[in-house]
């Protein structure tokens, strides 16, 4: 038996895979899908109970490239992060201006959105409200015990059967700081 066929039968026995039934904040219309994944591809889709991360994941397995969130797509996770979210303090001497913005990593594991995004970084304005956000999207194994096991061995195992067209991808969502580039590079 080839390996990657028998990882597909000890993916089928795992309950790693029966993930909690999730209500979308967005119709699954607005989320652009076509075609199937294969047999593979297709049975992880089915275990994605939300849109935003079925969506996420056919775009890793076709490697489509980077994404921008809408304010529309960006609700749901956006209210998610106000549920669970420490706000940033800002020292009272500070003057900030207008415009700063501050910078947060966030952790979705053991939330709703635990099979879309791992550890995000938000960034906030003075006000501490999200003006933008970025996470990477791949299936990169890390050593045991940086990430809960049932998200580490879901990573290990797509990224085990992942075929060779899949393309880790940013996605984003609003204002991202400018970063300057140090003087050498110039």
């Amino acid at each position: 038996m080839k390996r990657s066929t028998f990882v597909f039968v000890l993916l089928l026995a795992l309950p790693v895979f029966s993930i909690a039934q999730i209500h979308d904040t967005v119709p699954a219309e607005k989320y652009p899908s076509s075609g199937r994944l294969g047999c593979i591809g297709d049975f992880i889709c089915k275990r994605l109970d939300d849109s935003l991360s079925v969506w996420l994941f056919r775009n890793y397995w076709t490697g489509k490239g980077d994404i921008w969130l809408s304010d529309e797509q960006f609700a749901g996770v956006e209210d998610c992060i106000m549920k669970m979210w420490q706000p940033l303090e800002f020292e009272a001497d500070s003057l900030l201006p207008a415009d700063a913005v501050g910078r947060q990593s966030v952790s979705f594991y053991g939330t709703k959105y635990g099979n879309a995004f791992g550890v995000a970084t938000v960034y906030v304005d003075a006000q501490n409200r999200i003006v933008g956000f970025v996470d990477t999207y791949d299936f990169d194994a890390k050593k045991w015990g940086v990430r809960p096991f049932k998200y580490e061995l879901m990573i290990r195992i797509v990224s085990l059967l992942s075929p060779s067209a899949s393309l880790p991808f940013n996605v984003y969502y609003g204002r991202l700081p400018i970063v300057s580039l140090p003087a050498v590079w110039q």
